[in-house]
């Protein structure tokens, strides 16, 4: 299951079954996966960010065409890169919201 099939399925689970006696457990795994995925991808944001800005520089230097292309490509690859982490980090952030409304309730 990719992460997009996670957070939709996650997503239902949580608008069906917040009054499951399962429910805290199910989502604490869930938010687990996510929380590692998103780690994963900022270290990888990060580090195509890091390359752009070099190919970037790289072009200003020495002016060559095939530079400026890989320039574009990682460009592109990085705003995709930033628009998925941003779906990432606000869907951690609604979980966390929900983890912490959860645990309060059934104290």
């Amino acid at each position: 299951m990719n992460t997009t099939d996670l957070i939709k399925t996650h997503n239902e689970y949580i608008r069906k079954s917040q009054k499951d006696k399962n429910f805290n457990k199910t989502h604490e795994e869930a938010l687990k996966i996510l929380k590692h995925e998103r780690f994963i991808h900022l270290i990888v944001t990060i580090a195509v960010t890091v390359f752009c800005i070099a190919f970037f520089a790289l072009y200003l230097f020495l002016a060559m065409v095939l530079i400026l292309i890989v320039f574009v490509i990682l460009a592109v690859l990085t705003l995709a890169y930033y628009i998925y982490y941003f779906k990432l980090e606000n869907t951690v952030i609604k979980w966390e919201e929900i983890e912490y409304k959860t645990k309060k309730n059934n104290l």
